[in-house]
């Protein structure tokens, strides 16, 4: 099985609201579109006999919400600690707390043009 992790942060300091600000129709931006991703990505895993879970670690009480309606993806609920600008090595430390698995996948919402084919290369 393989984790696939995906941090989103509710502030950044220099391009505000970039992870949940509206692009043409989706409502939550680039969060959104690697939701989509990462979906179309895991059934395509799946396909294949490879099983994986997809982890959206946040503090946005936004995204929170969005992803509490969607059943395919489980939600890390971040500290606040783990969410500032200089804590990246201690989000990395915390992930094996998270999930137990071998094969982390770990990507970000700010790079849309990396997709689900991309991925599976």
């Amino acid at each position: 099985m393989i984790s696939i992790f995906l941090p989103i942060k509710h502030i950044s300091r220099r391009a505000p609201r970039k992870n949940y600000k509206k692009i043409k129709n989706y409502k939550l931006g680039l969060t959104e579109i690697k939701l989509l991703q990462l979906k179309i990505l895991k059934k395509k895993l799946t396909s294949i006999n490879i099983k994986c879970e997809i982890i959206i670690s946040t503090d946005s009480k936004i995204i929170k919400k969005f992803i509490k309606e969607k059943k395919e993806f489980i939600l890390h609920d971040r500290p606040k600690n783990l969410a500032q600008d200089d804590c990246l090595d201690e989000l990395i430390k915390e992930v094996p707390k998270i999930t137990r698995e071998k094969y982390i996948l770990w990507t970000h919402v700010t790079s849309p043009n990396f997709n689900e084919f991309d991925y599976l290369d």
